[in-house]
């Protein structure tokens, strides 16, 4: 993993950006640590290059906000990349990165994948800490929520998610 570049999309915390999750008021909170899946791969050597685009409030299958506008698919432009990891997608499809971090509970990195021709995985819940991961809103379900958003790769081969799932 030493020295690839990766795209992380905006939902992960990473130390001294936001994370809007397609909300402007979310814009002033600048983290102020990595999330344990962002150390993993600084760990591990990987160069974070890009904040990938994320669907407003993390809840569409089109990746499209008021704060960056929307991503669209590589290979196509009049059509979508997916979401809510889009933007991710999207960017590992052009080439831009050659790995992507998604967010996944319904189909947030799949969805995407299989959108602009790439692979993404969805770990099961546990695998992957879910800590440093913004939710759309706090409400009064979201501690008990069974619904847990997990971090998964995106790539151009099921080698490439492979590696970044073992970082």
């Amino acid at each position: 993993m030493h020295g690839i570049p990766i795209s992380i999309k905006d939902q992960i915390h990473q130390k001294g950006k936001f994370s809007s999750v397609g909300f402007a008021h979310l814009m002033q909170e600048v983290q102020t640590e990595d999330s344990p899946i962002v150390e993993s791969y600084l760990k591990a050597g990987a160069i974070p290059l890009v904040r990938g685009n994320v669907a407003m409030g993390a809840m569409s299958i089109h990746t499209k906000n008021l704060v960056f506008g929307e991503s669209l698919n590589p290979y196509n432009t009049s059509r979508s990349c997916g979401g809510s990891s889009g933007g991710d997608a999207g960017l590992v499809a052009a080439r831009c990165a050659p790995l992507g971090l998604g967010i996944d509970i319904g189909g947030s990195v799949r969805i995407p994948a299989a959108f602009t021709g790439v692979y993404g995985f969805k770990p099961s819940q546990g695998r992957v800490s879910s800590r440093g991961v913004s939710a759309s809103r706090k409400n009064i379900y979201s501690e008990n929520s069974d619904l847990h958003s997990l971090c998964g790769p995106i790539g151009i081969s099921v080698d490439d998610c492979v590696l970044g799932f073992k970082v």
